[in-house]
Order: C-alpha cells, then sequence, then structure tokens
C-alpha cells in the first residue's frame, strides 16, 4: 500500500491509502469539468462529465467535437457515460453531445448511464436526455439520481438580511419525464430541447464501497459485472425468442402433421435451453 501525503495551510498532514495513480477512474480528475478515455483492451469509451459548464480545465464545445473526431478512429463495444458527481450547471453546455453520441456511435450496443445521489439538476437532464436519444440501449448503472425528472430550477440568488445566509429562488419548470410545456411556467429554452425520458430509474443497482476502492477500482468498469449487465439485459430477450420459437413448433407440428427423426428430443432440448436462459435472464 503506498501512501499519498497531502499538506494543509496549518500543517498537518493527511495521509491517503491509494496514491493518484490508483485511484479509482472515476475520482482520478475530480476537479475536471468533463473528460474521455478510451479503453481499448476492454473496447469502452469512458465519459466523465462532473459539471455541465466550461472552464479552464474544459470547454464543452471542444469536448463535444473531441468525441466526434473520435467517433472516426474507434469502434468501441460498449460506452460509460459517468454523471454520477454531476451536481448541474447549463443545460445547453450538453444539449448537442448527449443527443449525438448515439448517432456517432451506431454501433455501440450498450450506453451505460452512471448517477448516484449527487447527481442533480442540468446532470439529471444530461442523463435523461441520452437515455431517451439511445433508445432501447440505453443502461441505468449505479444509484438513484438525487431528484426525479420534474423540477424546479434557475432564479436569481440573494441575500437574507437577517442571517446574511444566501439563498435561490427556483423559478423555473424542467420536465423530463413528459416534455410537458405550460407557458409562463417551464423554463422556456425547454420547448425545444426537453425530452419525455419517462425515468432514468437504475437498471443495475451498483453501489461504492471500500472493497473496490482500496484497490482502485471503478466498479462500473468491471469486466465480469459488465458480463452481467447484458446477460440481464440480451438474456431476457434470447429467452422469449426460444419461448416463441417452441410454442409455434408445438402447434405447427401437428397442425402440419410434421414428422421427423428425434422431433420429441429437438423440442425438450429447445425447452431446456428456454427455460435455462430465461431464468438467468432474471
Amino acid at each position: 500500500m503506498s501512501l499519498l501525503s497531502h499538506g494543509n495551510d496549518d500543517g498537518r498532514t493527511w495521509l491517503h491509502v491509494l496514491s493518484a495513480s490508483e485511484l479509482p477512474k472515476y475520482l482520478q480528475q475530480p476537479n475536471q469539468n468533463c473528460r474521455y478515455e478510451y479503453l481499448s483492451s476492454a473496447e469502452l469509451l469512458y465519459i466523465q462529465i462532473n459539471r455541465n459548464s466550461s472552464d479552464e480545465t474544459c470547454s464543452q464545445a471542444d469536448f463535444s467535437q473531441d468525441i466526434e473526431a473520435l467517433a472516426d478512429s474507434i469502434s468501441p463495444n460498449s460506452i460509460v457515460f459517468e454523471v454520477r458527481f454531476n451536481t448541474g450547471g447549463s443545460n445547453e453546455e450538453t444539449e448537442k453531445i448527449t443527443k449525438a453520441i448515439p448517432a456517432w456511435f451506431k454501433s455501440v450496443k450498450n450506453i451505460y448511464i452512471v448517477t448516484g445521489p449527487p447527481t442533480f439538476s442540468a446532470g439529471i437532464i444530461a442523463a435523461a436526455r441520452l437515455k431517451y436519444f439511445s433508445g432501447g440501449r440505453a443502461v441505468m448503472v449505479g444509484e438513484p439520481a438525487g431528484e426525479g425528472l420534474t423540477m424546479w430550477s434557475e432564479g436569481p440568488r440573494f441575500t437574507l438580511p437577517n442571517s446574511r445566509l444566501q439563498v435561490k429562488a427556483a423559478t423555473a419548470l424542467h420536465d423530463f419525464a413528459q416534455a410537458h410545456f405550460e407557458l409562463g411556467k417551464t423554463f422556456f429554452p425547454n420547448l425545444f430541447f426537453a425530452v419525455p425520458a419517462g425515468n432514468i430509474d437504475v437498471d443495475f443497482p451498483v453501489t461504492l464501497s471500500f472493497q473496490d476502492y482500496f484497490p482502485g477500482m471503478t466498479p462500473c468498469l468491471r469486466p465480469s459485472l459488465r458480463g452481467r449487465i447484458t446477460l440481464k439485459l440480451g438474456g431476457k430477450n434470447i429467452g422469449i425468442m426460444l419461448a416463441g420459437i417452441w410454442f409455434v413448433l408445438t402447434g405447427l407440428i401437428p397442425l402440419l402433421s410434421i414428422s421427423m427423426a428425434d422431433l420429441n428430443l429437438i423440442m425438450a432440448v429447445l425447452a431446456v435451453a428456454t427455460g435455462v436462459v430465461l431464468l438467468l435472464g432474471k
């Protein structure tokens, strides 16, 4: 175990159990608004947006262009879109990339969208838009976001006269569940970019634990986890398809007086395979 020392202004030093290079991928650059990394061995594109805004660490417009250019040079099997620590910002900053990623990477099988309790406001909207435009390829992973798809935001900040506390008034409604628009209440730009995402409920729960943190593991990137997700999502569809084949053959065989060697054995094997796949897909 290596220790990483950090000094405070008062002279005290904190020791971390991991060095900067050993930190889990989702914690390696927490102060950078956006970043990506292509993991060629896993054929996986990892995209992390920690804040829906542009600063010296990240221009969202340039970032979007970089991802678009990357689509011409790589062919990932999966994409992980991480907004677990995204507390918000400007919806417009990620409007393009959340719509375009599914179009840029048409051959990608699964787009994993990672959320967590700190995911709020524009972070939630980014997840909702990507889920909507990804269609059946979207897989929600992680923990539930900090609020739902219908929320109040925007509005001015002001200081309370006696306590001197700063507060913000939320004056505009956002609806990314049904994309309902009500003039005078709904945030007006949503007329153009709100989508009826339905929900961003977690399909595959992944909680953070010290058991993953200590060896520097990023839970949502574990090959075994991605395999289980694929099995869970794909197994059910395959099972239903096999069940459909079995029912059709069961009806056609007596109806058309079909006769062939080992027909009963074939039907029995098909029934067992269907049952196994359906059970694994639960």
